[in-house]
C-alpha cells in the first residue's frame, strides 16, 4: 500500500515514519511533536536510538529487527521527554510503504495521566487499608460458588490473634465463627444474594483470650437490576463492635437512671436545633399532656399548646438564651388537649460546638402549676387580710370618735350640773 507522507499531517495519533533500511526519522506528525516537545526541523533524520524515547539501545535495535522482519508491535512503553516522568506506550508498529519506499510506522498512546491514577488508587488503597487496621475494621469477599470468604491481612489481629498466613482466611473464620451463628449467616448471605438486599449483621467470634467478640457484617446491596441472575459474589467490611455495644450499654444506663431521676422529681429535658427542630424525653411529652408514644413532632406539639403572645415570648427567650450562654430561666402558661391550663417552668443553655457556634439550647421544663396556684391563693389572701385590716382600722377610727363625742358630752354635762351646784351652794350659804 502506497500513502504519502503528508497523510500523516491529518492523522491525530502522535505517529513516526521510520526508513525501514536504516531506521532513522523520515516523517513525525505534528501530534508526535507537540506529545514530545519536538520541533519538527531539529529530529529530521535523526535515528530512533539518538531520539531517547527508550533508555536501552539494545530495546531500540530488537524492536527495529522485529519489525523489520514484518512483526506487528504492540507495547514498548517510552518516555515521552527526556528526564520526565511521562510516559507513552507503543500501540502500533507495522511495516509499511510511504510513497513507494519501505518504511516503518510507530504510533503512541500518551498513558502519564492513566499512570498518575494508578499511583493515587494504590496510594488511596494504602491509606485505606491503614485507616481499616486502625478503626479495627476489615474487608471480606464472599464467593457464592464455593462459599468461602477472603479477608483483608489484619483481619484475624484485630481480635488478638496473631497472623497466620499457612492457614486460608476463609477457613480460620469459620473456626472462630461462633456455631449459633453460623447458619444464621449463611442464610442471610442467600438472601442477601438472591434478594440482592444489604447485609448487616451481628455474629460473634472468638478472641485470642477464648472469649466471643461481638463483630458487624456489613455489605451493600448487589449491584444489578431487579430481575437479574443471583450476584456470584458479595465484598463488605466486617467490624469488631464490642467496645460500641459497651457504650451503648453504658450510654443506655445513664439514660434509664436519668429516666428515673427526672420522672420522679418530674423534671424534663429537651434539646432545640438553629433550624427549630427539637429532641424531648418522654416526660417532655408528659408535661404537655402527650402521650410519648405520638407521632407528632415536638415542634408541632409546642406551637399548639401556647397563644401566639406566649409563643413569641417563648421563642424570644430561646434565641437569646443561645446567644448569651448563660443559664436563663422563664416561667410559660400552656393549654392541654383537654383544655387544662398548665403552667411550665424552663432552664436552657446554648451548648456550643468545636468551633465555638452554638448549634443547640438544651434545657429541662418542670411543672410549677400548684405553685402557681398556691402563689395566686396567698396572694388573694394577702388582698383580703389587707382589706379586712383596713375596714377594722376604719371602724376603730368610727368608734373612737364616737366615744370622743360620747365623753365630750356626758363631761360636759356632769360639769354643767357641778357647777350649778356650786353655785347653789353659795346661794345657800350666804
Amino acid at each position: 500500500m502506497t500513502a504519502p507522507v503528508s497523510v500523516l499531517q491529518e492523522i491525530p495519533v502522535p505517529t513516526l515514519v521510520l526508513d525501514a533500511a536504516t531506521g532513522c526519522l523520515r516523517a513525525a506528525n505534528p501530534a508526535m511533536c507537540e506529545l514530545a516537545g519536538w520541533a519538527a526541523q531539529e529530529v529530521a533524520s535523526c535515528s530512533l536510538s539518538s531520539l531517547q524515547l527508550w533508555d536501552d539501545p539494545m530495546e531500540v535495535s530488537h524492536m527495529l529487527r522485529q519489525l523489520q522482519d514484518g512483526a506487528a508491535l504492540v507495547g514498548y512503553p517510552c518516555r515521552i521527554r527526556r528526564g520526565s516522568d511521562r510516559l507513552a506506550v507503543l500501540v502500533h508498529g507495522a511495516f509499511s510503504v510511504l510513497e513507494g519506499a519501505a518504511c516503518i510506522t510507530l504510533c503512541f498512546t500518551d498513558v502519564s495521566e492513566y499512570l498518575d491514577a494508578q499511583r493515587v488508587t494504590q496510594a488511596h488503597e494504602a491509606l485505606i487499608s491503614r485507616g481499616l487496621g486502625a478503626a479495627s475494621v476489615a474487608t471480606w469477599e464472599w464467593d457464592a460458588a464455593s462459599g468461602a470468604f477472603a479477608f483483608s491481612a489484619h483481619w484475624d489481629s484485630m481480635l488478638g490473634h496473631p497472623r497466620n498466613d499457612a492457614v486460608p482466611a476463609g477457613g480460620v473464620f469459620t473456626q472462630l465463627l461462633h456455631p449459633e451463628d453460623r447458619s444464621k449467616l449463611a442464610q442471610t448471605l442467600a438472601r442477601c444474594r438472591e434478594r440482592g438486599e444489604p447485609l448487616d449483621l451481628e455474629i460473634r467470634l472468638r478472641s485470642a483470650s477464648g472469649d466471643y467478640r461481638w463483630c458487624r457484617m456489613r455489605s451493600n446491596a448487589p449491584a444489578g437490576l431487579e430481575g437479574c441472575a443471583p450476584t456470584d459474589r458479595l465484598a463488605g467490611v466486617l467490624g469488631d463492635t464490642a467496645e460500641q455495644r459497651d457504650e451503648e450499654m453504658t450510654r443506655r444506663r445513664i439514660q434509664e437512671r436519668l429516666a428515673i431521676a427526672t420522672s420522679t422529681v418530674g423534671i424534663s429535658t429537651w434539646e432545640v436545633f438553629r433550624d427549630g427542630m427539637a429532641v424531648w424525653d418522654a416526660q417532655t411529652y408528659r408535661l404537655y399532656g402527650r402521650d410519648p408514644a405520638t407521632t407528632t413532632p415536638p415542634e408541632v406539639i409546642y406551637r399548639e399548646s401556647l397563644d401566639a403572645s406566649e409563643l413569641a415570648r417563648t421563642s424570644q427567650w430561646m434565641r437569646d438564651t443561645m446567644r448569651s450562654h448563660t443559664y436563663s430561666t422563664i416561667e410559660f402558661p400552656i393549654r392541654w388537649p383537654d383544655g387544662q391550663v398548665r403552667w411550665l417552668a424552663a432552664k436552657g443553655k446554648g451548648l456550643t460546638g468545636p468551633d465555638g457556634k452554638v448549634i443547640s439550647l438544651l434545657g429541662v421544663n418542670w411543672d410549677i402549676t400548684e405553685q402557681k396556684a398556691s402563689a395566686q391563693s396567698l396572694l388573694k389572701y394577702q388582698q383580703e387580710l389587707w382589706m379586712l385590716t383596713q375596714t377594722l382600722m376604719e371602724q376603730e377610727k368610727q368608734t373612737s370618735q364616737r366615744l370622743a363625742m360620747a365623753l365630750h358630752d356626758r363631761l360636759g354635762q356632769t360639769l354643767a350640773a357641778l357647777r350649778w351646784n356650786l353655785d347653789t351652794l353659795q346661794i345657800l350659804g350666804r
